[in-house]
């Protein structure tokens, strides 16, 4: 076989297999669940230290109910055996969690820190998405 040929293959199996362990390292990322938790961290961090920029609320508002409707029904996909009630219960205690996380991070380094800096800005990102419209029943 041609060298160049064989180097070439290398270097494209060595890339191909790159992607794929990039991707199943971040695939987490694309979990309801994880979404839902840059939700809930975000509304904490503007909550407690206001907002970098005029945003539309009312838009990362219907954003948040779809995420944490698809939080729930994410759970209830996973554990099909167990009551949706079960599922709510832990996207409630999810909702907790990264409050009090927040809170803990306001409360040691201040709103000026970069991370709550961060937090907030994923607000403003969070309020662009063009998730679809909830119905009034996902008021959740």
């Amino acid at each position: 076989m041609n060298v160049k040929i064989t180097v070439f293959l290398v270097i494209a199996l060595g890339y191909f297999g790159f992607e794929i362990v990039v991707a199943s390292r971040n695939a987490y990322r694309m979990e309801p669940e994880y979404v839902f938790g840059e939700f809930v961290s975000a509304a904490q961090a503007v909550s407690q230290c206001g907002p970098l920029k005029q945003v539309d609320a009312e838009k990362f508002n219907a954003n948040y109910r779809y995420a944490r409707r698809r939080a729930v029904t994410a759970g209830v996909e996973k554990r099909p055996d167990e009551p949706v009630a079960a599922s709510e219960a832990a996207v409630q205690a999810q909702e907790a969690a990264g409050r009090d996380e927040v809170e803990k991070l306001v409360e040691e380094l201040g709103c000026g820190d970069v991370e709550l800096f961060g937090l907030r800005k994923r607000y403003e990102n969070l309020t662009r998405l063009n998730l679809p419209t909830a119905p009034e029943d996902w008021s959740g």
